[in-house]
C-alpha cells in the first residue's frame, strides 16, 4: 500500500488494531492448527509455544516497573489477541485500545 498521509494511515491501523482483524488473524494463523487433522499433536504443540513465546513479551515484563503509569506495548496482530487475553486477567492492567485511543486524537498527531 502507498499510503502519503496520516489521513490514509489512520483507517489501516485502525483496522489493523481491531478486535475483528486480531481474530481473523489468530484463527488463520493459530486456531486453525487446532482443528486441522493433518497438523495432529505438531499444531498444538506449535500453538503451545506461541502461547508461551507471548507470556514474556507481553505481561510483566512490560507492565511491572511502572506500577501506577502507562505502558505503550507494541507487538504484532497475531500476538495481539494472546496478549490482551493475559492483559485482561491481570487486576491492575487497564488496557485502552488503539482504535479508541485515536478516536480521541485529531489526525495531526500521527505527523
Amino acid at each position: 500500500m502507498k499510503l502519503r498521509s496520516a489521513d490514509q494511515v489512520k483507517p489501516v491501523f485502525k483496522w489493523k488494531n481491531s478486535a475483528k482483524f486480531g481474530a481473523l488473524n489468530a484463527d488463520a494463523q493459530w486456531f486453525s492448527m487446532l482443528r486441522s487433522t493433518k497438523m495432529g499433536r505438531v499444531g498444538r504443540q506449535r500453538v503451545a509455544a506461541w502461547e508461551a513465546q507471548n507470556l514474556p513479551m507481553a505481561i510483566r515484563e512490560a507492565t511491572a516497573p511502572i506500577a501506577g503509569g502507562r505502558t505503550l506495548l507494541v507487538v504484532g496482530a497475531a500476538h495481539k489477541p494472546f496478549i490482551e487475553a493475559y492483559l485482561h486477567s491481570f487486576t491492575d492492567v487497564e488496557i485502552v485500545s488503539a482504535p479508541a485511543l485515536l478516536a480521541s486524537q485529531p489526525v495531526d498527531c500521527l505527523n
